[in-house]
C-alpha cells in the first residue's frame, strides 16, 4: 500500500517516504502519516530527515462486522490538537483485516499522539457512524510500536450499509436483507427497499383511477403499490361525475353527449346526418326532447314564396314559407300585389282606370286620368225606344247590343244593325268580334262582325216557354268559340260550331232558375248562378272531372234572384243579384260582399249584372240606373242615370260599356 512521506499529513508540506520496513508482514501498513520529531522543530538545521523515519506506530484496526465501507484513521499532536491528520481506508469484502496504519515522526510534532479510528458506511463519503475507537501512544525513536484499534459497526446483510442504531441508513440490517438499503431501487414487493417513504417512490407503482360516480371506470390517474380507496383498475371515463356514462357500452340515450366515451357523440342515433326538414328545407339530424328521440333541424331559413295566379307572368300570391316552393312554379319575392288582375304588377305602366297597375304609390298614380262623372258619355232614346237587355264588348271599341228583336254593332263611329230576329235577354262575344245571343223561347243566334249573316237556332225544349238568360263562350283562337247558354229551367245547353248545321244539346240539368253564366279562360272555370226553390240564391260550377256541375254553398243569408255573374279566374269569381246583394267567389268559397244601396239612400237596389278586373275593381250596374265601383273596401257611385241598366261589359279596364232601358247606352270614358 502507498504511504505518506513527511509534510503529506493535515497542515503539512513534507514528501512521501517508503513504509516502515518493521511492520509486520501479515499486515502491511495500509498508509503512512509521518510526523517529525519535536526535537527536530521545523526542520532545524542539522536535523536529518532519515532521523524522522527511525520510529512509528503500528496502527492497526480490527473490523470485524464491518466489511464494506470506509475506515478513517486520524492522529493529532496531544501537545497541540490543531496538529491533525486523517487518512481513508476504502473497505471492500477483499481488504484484510486488520488494516493496518504506519505514522511516522513529522517535523515540529510531539512524540505523543492521540489516535482514533472512526468508519463510515458505503463509503468514505459515506454516513459517519457512531462507533469510533481511540487511543493514545507515543511515538518511538527506533523501530514501531503497534497500536490497536476496533470498529464494532455492524453491517449483518454485508450491504455496505450499517443499522440505523449505529448512526448509519440501513433500516433492515438483518441477515438476507442486503436489497434493503437507501441505495436499493424502491419495488412494490411490500418492504421498504430504500430506507424511505415507504413504498411512495417505488418504480414499479400501478395505475389506478378514482371512480367519482361509482360505475367501475375512472379518469384521474393515481399511482400507488395498493389500490387506494375509491379507485378503480379500468380507466377512460370521459365523464366521471355521471355513472351513466363510462366505456364499453352502446349510446344509450340522444342526448348531446359521448355516452360510451368513444370520442363519438350519439353516433347510433345518425346526429349531424342529413335530413329533409320542415318547410321542405335541408336539415340535420338532432336529439329529440325523449331520450331516444330525434329531430330535423333546419340549417336554412325558409322564405316566403309567391305564385302567379292571375296568368300575367308574375307572381304575387303568397303560398307560404319554405325552402323550396310549397307550389310548382313559385319564385321567392313577391312581383304582382293583385294576383286577382292581369292588369296590375310591379312594373306595369300604370293606366287610367281606377286599379294601381304599377303596384306603386296608389291608384291612377303620376297620370293625367278623368273619372270624375263628367267622364262618362250617355245616350237614350224615348219610350218607344227599344230596350237593351244585353251589352257585349270585343277589342279597343267594338260592342254588340241586343234587346227585343233587335241586334247592332256599334264599332268606333260605324253603327250595323243586323237582322236576327228573337227577343235576345243576353250576349256575349268573343275577342274577333262574333256575338252570340240568347233569349226566349230557347233561341240562340250567332253573328261575325265582317257580315250581317245571322244564324238563328232553338233549343231541344221550344215550344214549352223555356227561356234562355245567360250566355258564355269558349273563345279559342283562330276557332269559332262554342256557346253556353243557361234556362229558367235549369238546363245547361251547348252550341258549337259550324252553326248553320250543329245542333243545340242539352248538356246538364240542375235544380235552379239559371240566370246567368260565365267562365274564365278554360271551361273548369265555368260558373251558372240563379235562384233555388224560389227564393234561396244558388251557385253550379262545372265539374272537367266528371262533366257534371256541382252545387256550391252560398251565405245562409242569402235570398232572392242572383241575375249576373262574372269569372275573373279559378281562383276569383263575381255575382250579383236581389236586394244589392253582391257575392265574391275567393278559393273556392263564396261570401257576401257590402251591399250595394240606391244613390243617397239606404234602401238596396236590385244589381242586374257585373263585370270584374280585380278583387279590386268591380263594376256592377242596378235598376236605378247608377253604374257602381267597389275598390276593395266599399262601393262608389262613377255614375248615376235615371234608367234601368240591364248589362254591363268591358274587354279592357279602361273602356266599360252599360245598356239598359230605353236604348239607354253609357261608355267611359266617353266617346265623341
Amino acid at each position: 500500500m502507498p504511504h505518506t512521506e513527511p509534510g503529506h499529513g493535515e497542515g503539512s508540506s513534507s514528501t512521501a517516504l517508503p513504509r516502515v520496513h518493521d511492520a509486520p508482514e501479515n499486515a502491511p501498513p495500509m498508509r503512512l502519516f509521518l510526523m517529525a520529531a519535536a526535537v527536530c522543530g521545523l526542520w532545524v538545521t542539522g536535523c536529518k530527515k532519515d532521523e524522522l523515519k527511525a520510529g512509528a506506530l503500528n496502527v492497526r484496526v480490527s473490523h470485524d462486522t464491518f466489511q464494506q465501507g470506509c475506515i478513517i484513521v486520524t492522529v493529532r499532536d496531544a501537545a497541540d490538537a490543531s496538529r491533525s491528520a486523517s487518512t481513508p481506508v476504502a473497505l471492500t469484502p477483499a481488504s484484510p483485516n486488520p488494516v493496518q496504519i504506519a505514522v511516522f515522526r513529522q517535523e515540529g510534532w510531539g512524540t505523543q499522539l492521540n489516535v482514533q479510528a472512526e468508519a463510515r458506511e458505503v463509503s468514505c463519503s459515506g454516513a459517519q457512524l457512531n462507533t469510533v475507537a481511540t487511543t493514545s501512544a507515543q511515538v518511538p525513536e527506533k523501530g514501531s510500536l503497534d497500536v490497536p484499534l476496533a470498529i464494532d459497526a455492524v453491517d449483518e446483510d454485508g450491504d455496505g450499509y450499517v443499522k440505523t442504531a449505529q448512526g448509519g441508513t440501513d433500516c433492515d440490517d438483518r441477515i438476507g436483507s442486503a436489497t434493503v438499503n437507501p441505495a436499493a431501487p424502491e419495488t412494490c414487493d411490500g418492504t421498504d427497499n430504500n430506507c424511505a417513504d415507504g413504498e411512495s417512490d417505488a418504480t414499479d407503482k400501478k395505475t389506478w383511477y378514482v371512480d367519482a360516480d361509482s360505475d367501475s371506470y375512472g379518469s384521474t390517474e393515481v399511482k400507488s403499490c395498493n389500490q387506494p380507496s375509491g379507485t378503480v383498475a379500468r380507466g377512460d371515463d370521459c365523464n366521471d361525475a355521471e355513472g351513466s356514462i363510462r366505456p364499453g357500452q352502446s349510446e344509450l340515450r340522444c342526448d348531446g353527449k359521448d355516452d360510451n366515451c368513444n370520442t363519438l357523440v350519439d353516433e347510433e342515433f345518425g346526429v349531424g346526418n342529413d335530413c329533409p326538414a320542415e318547410l321542405s328545407c335541408p336539415g340535420k339530424l338532432a336529439c329529440g326532447s325523449g331520450p331516444n328521440q330525434t329531430q330535423c333541424n333546419r340549417i336554412q331559413d325558409p322564405v316566403s314564396w309567391f305564385f302567379d295566379d292571375d296568368g300575367d307572368g308574375f307572381s304575387g300570391t303568397d303560398v307560404g314559407l319554405g325552402c323550396v316552393s310549397p307550389k310548382p312554379g313559385g319564385v321567392a319575392s313577391s312581383q304582382d300585389c293583385d294576383e286577382s288582375s292581369t292588369y296590375v304588377r310591379s312594373g306595369l305602366a300604370e293606366s287610367c282606370d281606377r286599379m294601381d297597375n304599377d303596384c306603386a304609390n296608389g291608384v291612377d298614380n303620376g297620370i293625367t286620368c278623368d273619372t270624375s262623372p263628367a267622364s262618362w258619355s250617355t245616350a237614350s232614346g224615348s219610350g218607344s225606344t227599344p230596350d237593351w237587355d244585353a251589352v257585349a264588348t270585343y277589342g279597343e271599341n267594338g260592342t254588340w247590343l241586343a234587346g227585343n228583336n233587335v241586334l247592332t254593332r256599334i264599332e268606333g263611329s260605324t253603327v250595323v244593325a243586323v237582322t236576327c230576329a228573337g227577343d235576345w235577354k243576353a250576349a256575349w262575344s268573343s275577342k274577333d268580334g262574333r256575338v252570340i245571343v240568347v233569349g226566349a223561347n230557347g233561341k240562340l243566334a250567332t253573328a261575325s262582325r265582317v257580315d250581317t249573316q245571322c244564324y238563328v237556332k232553338s233549343g231541344p225544349d221550344t215550344g214549352g216557354g223555356d227561356s234562355l238568360n245567360g250566355v258564355t263562350g269558349l273563345d279559342t283562337t283562330g276557332i269559332d268559340p262554342t256557346a253556353y247558354a243557361v234556362s229558367s229551367t235549369g238546363k245547361i245547353y251547348r252550341w258549337s260550331p259550324p252553326y248553320d248545321t250543329s245542333t243545340v244539346e242539352v248538356v246538364a240539368t240542375v235544380a235552379a232558375n239559371l240566370r246567368a253564366i260565365h267562365l274564365a279562360t278554360k271551361l273548369e272555370t265555368m260558373i251558372a248562378v240563379g235562384i233555388v226553390n224560389s227564393s234561396t240564391s244558388g251557385a253550379f260550377r262545372f265539374d272537367p272531372g266528371t262533366g257534371g256541375w256541382i252545387s256550391e254553398a252560398m251565405p245562409s243569408n242569402t235570398t232572392g234572384d242572383i241575375r249576373g255573374v262574372h269569372v275573373l279566374s279559378d281562383r276569383y269569381a263575381y255575382a250579383v243579384g236581389d236586394n244589392g246583394q253582391v257575392f265574391e267567389r275567393a278559393m273556392g268559397r263564396w261570401t257576401q260582399l257590402p251591399k250595394l244601396n240606391q244613390p243617397n239612400s239606404s234602401s238596396s237596389a236590385n244589381v242586374l249584372d257585373v263585370v270584374a278586373y280585380s278583387h279590386k275593381a268591380i263594376y256592377a250596374v242596378t235598376n236605378m240606373g247608377e253604374v257602381a265601383f267597389y275598390d276593395g273596401t266599399g262601393w262608389t257611385n262613377p255614375f248615376e242615370g235615371t234608367k234601368t241598366l240591364n248589362s254591363i261589359d268591358g274587354v279592357l279596364p279602361t273602356r266599360i260599356v252599360a245598356a239598359g232601358q230605353d236604348g239607354t247606352l253609357v261608355n267611359w270614358p266617353k266617346v265623341p
